[in-house]
């Protein structure tokens, strides 16, 4: 009697056909996967702004007033990672100037403070730590919107197409959230919430700003300084524009995220709400100045008349 064996397994039509349907379930589902991951990342942001609102009114309930922006102190002395003092620069390769920037301070009260707002708001997030070193490389999470990148801490190059940064051999924490700057200026200017005349719900405090990921990475300072220096455009922004994330917008002063909706914000009163970027730039106005002005009465479109940030 002849047996025959079988023999198990697909054929080359059958593969062909299995792996045409896995390929067009995973067409179909991963939109929907990075729609939920985005969806989940602006809910992490929105609870970042959340977390910052608060430390900053359990700073102003300690010291009674908002954090400056910090800035330059000749006088301060910073170590860079030999030993040998330094002072963290840009030199603008567009308009051939020099920036010196402050470095956060634990020993400074809010008017002396060279830092960055961002940096006196350690010790109020659980970085207590950090605040104290102070540890430069200090990676904050609530200060990354993960959307955007994730945080890390990075070295500045010796210099790229826009500058020339010196950061003294360390590695930096960076922040993707930047104030009001209606409302935190340089050193050694405060306010107060009592300052928002217009109400603490109707006033912007922080929000995200414009990146351009062609020019905003490797480390660049190039309005993206790190949290601890204090007195640059990286962490105070005061322009009329709200721009999705991307290559080639104008970043400079200016508002953006990658999310799909709007750019978040944290209002004075502690609450977080996503304002499009369709918005009128009057009404927009509105919500970043504290006492029923326009941004141009304070000086020009592109922000007040003071000392130019970069």
């Amino acid at each position: 009697m002849c047996h025959v064996r079988r023999r198990f397994g697909f054929s080359i039509v059958e593969l062909l056909v299995v792996i045409g349907i896995v390929s067009l379930l995973c067409a179909l589902i991963m939109p929907a996967v990075q729609q939920a991951r985005q969806k989940a990342w602006d809910v992490e942001c929105r609870n970042n702004l959340k977390q910052v609102g608060l430390a900053f009114h359990q700073h102003h309930g300690v010291f009674g007033s908002l954090p400056s922006n910090g800035g330059y102190d000749p006088a301060q002395v910073v170590l860079d990672a030999d030993g040998e003092p330094f002072t963290p620069t840009t030199l603008n390769t567009e308009n051939g100037k020099l920036y010196q920037w402050g470095v956060g301070d634990p020993d400074s009260g809010p008017r002396e403070q060279t830092g960055s707002w961002a940096y006196p708001l350690l010790p109020f997030l659980d970085q207590q730590n950090a605040h104290a070193k102070p540890a430069y490389d200090a990676v904050v999470p609530t200060y990354a919107c993960r959307a955007r990148r994730d945080a890390a801490a990075t070295a500045p190059p010796p210099s790229d197409a826009f500058g020339e940064y010196e950061g003294g051999g360390h590695r930096w924490g960076r922040t993707d959230y930047t104030g009001n700057g209606f409302l935190i200026f340089n050193r050694p200017k405060l306010m107060r919430f009592a300052n928002v005349r217009d109400g603490t719900s109707n006033t912007l405090l922080v929000g995200e700003k414009a990146f351009d990921p062609c020019v905003q990475s490797d480390g660049s300072f190039f309005w993206d300084e790190p949290f601890f220096l204090g007195g640059s455009a990286g962490s105070r922004r005061y322009g009329l524009r709200l721009l999705p994330d991307g290559p080639g917008l104008v970043f400079k002063q200016n508002w953006g995220s990658p999310h799909a909706g709007g750019v978040n914000f944290l209002l004075c009163d502690g609450s977080v709400q996503q304002v499009p970027f369709t918005i009128d730039w009057q009404e927009f106005d509105r919500l970043l100045t504290p006492a029923k002005g326009l941004a141009i009465e304070y000086g020009t479109p592109d922000g007040p008349n003071e000392p130019e940030d970069q």
